[in-house]
């Protein structure tokens, strides 16, 4: 299991690892049904890949800068369409967005950022 906020160049998630925010709220898990899901804390999920049932063996953060799942026989089942990036790294952020990064600037994103309500 990875507890980790992120992936950097060809580090991987395997199925049942996950990332988490570094506040511990959001969790970006590789199920072992194949689905790359993005859950909230307390909740159902805010996003994901939708390729259940495809047998994934990994998630790769390239080093070319996409954000590619393989299956089992390595073959890319979905990718974030993001090649030349390279040194690209992926973070999942504390108001719940995941984002891709390169060169200082965000490349790709889920667009699930949640709103921080401050608590009197």
């Amino acid at each position: 299991m990875l507890y980790r906020s992120g992936l950097g160049p060809n580090e991987s998630l395997l199925p049942g690892e996950y990332l988490l925010s570094d506040e511990r709220q959001y969790m970006l898990i590789l199920q072992t049904d194949g689905n790359l899901v993005l859950y909230p804390q307390n909740g159902s999920a805010m996003w994901s890949t939708h390729t259940e049932n495809r047998r994934s063996a990994r998630c790769t953060m390239q080093a070319d800068g996409n954000l590619v799942i393989y299956d089992v026989f390595d073959h890319p089942v979905w990718s974030s369409n993001t090649c030349g990036h390279g040194g690209a790294y992926l973070v999942l952020q504390d108001d719940g967005n995941l984002v891709m990064y390169s060169q200082g600037a965000a490349k790709w994103a889920t667009h699930t950022v949640r709103e921080m309500v401050a608590v009197p």
